[in-house]
């Protein structure tokens, strides 16, 4: 089985820039999208061949984040809420199998109040963790079966998923000391970064990189994207790659293969 996560900053631009034939020629059984940036009406004319697809869009500010699913095989129910006070920010969607549960994020990387200003870096960081904590305790409901989790988590684990962590400082967001506990505590209730599993020592390997002025990619980058799977899906893990050739977004695409 082939999955597919990706930031595409965009689902509409993206799928103009080629997004569709990307994942036919990958050979795709299930893609999952954050920053989809488009409503349901704007999306229900759109066609995805093989692939069904689901998204969840958020409450207020519509047409900003958003996340989907395109899925091969039809699911057995499409979850759009944790039971938690971020809910309708259109932040998670879940697709549930026979087998598994898949789950697609797109943690906030800034908080802003009703009146849209932006939160400092103390009330940000109150909020995220609150995001992260609610995020763990509903994955870990899901461990009736095997539970996969993808998408940005803007986070950057440690030195080795960061371009210069002495210029990316530990106050910045997605790097703070208590976005990187709360990925640690994580992959402690139970999961597998599958990418550091299978390539513990490879450095210089980023999702995001970010771009010069005249819009080409430079090599400074963060590991912010990730597959995570629950511990008794160790076995299966076959690859985990950052498919840094695949263009159309700041981030790059990156891709599960289970046995």
């Amino acid at each position: 089985m082939k999955i597919l996560s990706w930031n595409v900053n965009g689902l509409r631009a993206c799928i103009k820039n080629g997004f569709l034939g990307t994942i036919n020629d990958l050979d795709t059984d299930i893609v999952c999208v954050q920053e989809v940036k488009a409503t349901e009406e704007q999306m229900a004319d759109v066609e995805f061949g093989a692939y069904h697809f689901y998204q969840h869009v958020p409450t207020y500010y519509r047409g900003t984040s958003g996340v989907a699913i395109l899925s091969k095989e039809k699911p057995l129910n499409i979850y759009r809420k944790m039971e938690s006070e971020f809910d309708d920010m259109g932040r998670m969607i879940t697709a549930e199998y026979p087998d598994f549960f898949l789950v697609t994020i797109y943690s906030p990387v800034m908080f802003t109040d009703k009146d849209g200003n932006k939160l400092g870096l103390r009330d940000y960081e109150a909020r995220r963790m609150k995001w992260e904590d609610d995020l763990r305790k509903y994955v870990v409901r899901l461990r009736k079966k095997s539970v996969i989790i993808c998408g940005d988590f803007n986070v950057s684990r440690g030195p080795i998923d960061c371009w210069d962590e002495d210029n990316h400082s530990k106050s910045q967001v997605g790097y703070t000391d208590g976005e990187r506990t709360k990925m640690e505590e994580l992959l402690n209730a139970g999961f597998i970064d599958t990418f550091r599993y299978l390539h513990p020592d490879s450095g210089g390997r980023y999702s995001w990189l970010s771009y010069r002025k005249d819009f080409i990619r430079h090599t400074n980058g963060l590991r912010l994207d990730y597959f995570l799977v629950s511990n008794d899906l160790k076995d299966r893990i076959g690859q985990s790659l950052i498919l840094n050739d695949i263009k159309g977004s700041d981030h790059s695409p990156i891709e599960l293969i289970l046995r």
